[in-house]
């Protein structure tokens, strides 16, 4: 049985390594553990004060790369649950999903801010430009970390092909064994395995 959660894991590796790169991307983006976790603190901080609860949905609706990886980490250190929204799978797509997950926000970046209104998000759902946040003061403090092992990570959904995508919760604790299994399956070592992992 698992103690930790997917955040926590995140943040003790983080404090093992904190100069070594955590994030690399191919949109030339390149992260250190510490800066990783700055940028986490800063858009956790951003949901916090979007009135997110833990238990909350959180949509991330940008382009993949690094920030979308901080995106998850704070929706995970904010103790809400993950709801992907990759714009390659189109809007039309993804707005079925937004109607049936109703995320509390939906986190966006430049690229796709212009779309985000097409998603038909319900009319309380914060949207927060995660470009906007990381330009801003980085010098937040870090709150405490409400989620549970036991608790919801992500809401896979289905393509939908039936006209509404069945949506299902994971848990924390099911994912770390997938991670885990992985890790040693595959002898990967030190923990790496988010740069292999569907968003």
């Amino acid at each position: 049985t698992w103690t930790e959660t997917l955040s926590q894991k995140v943040d003790d590796v983080s404090a093992k390594y904190p100069q070594d790169i955590a994030l690399r991307d191919g949109l030339g983006n390149t992260l250190t553990y510490a800066a990783m976790n700055r940028t986490i603190d800063q858009i956790s901080e951003e949901l916090v004060k979007g009135n997110v609860k833990p238990g909350d949905k959180v949509g991330i609706f940008q382009q993949p790369g690094a920030p979308w990886i901080c995106s998850l980490l704070a929706t995970w250190r904010s103790g809400a649950v993950y709801v992907p929204l990759d714009p390659r799978n189109g809007l039309a797509r993804l707005g079925a999903t937004v109607g049936v997950v109703e995320p509390s926000a939906i986190l966006c970046d430049n690229s796709v801010a212009k779309d985000v209104s097409e998603l038909s998000a319900p009319s309380n759902c914060q949207v927060i430009n995660v470009d906007q946040v990381r330009k801003a003061d980085a010098s937040v403090t870090r709150r405490p970390n409400p989620a549970t092992p036991n608790g919801s990570a992500i809401i896979v959904s289905s393509s939908g092909s039936t006209g509404v995508p069945k949506c299902i919760e994971v848990r924390h604790s099911s994912l770390l064994n997938l991670f885990e299994g992985d890790s040693k399956n595959w002898t990967l070592g030190r923990p790496n395995s988010l740069q292999q992992s569907a968003y």
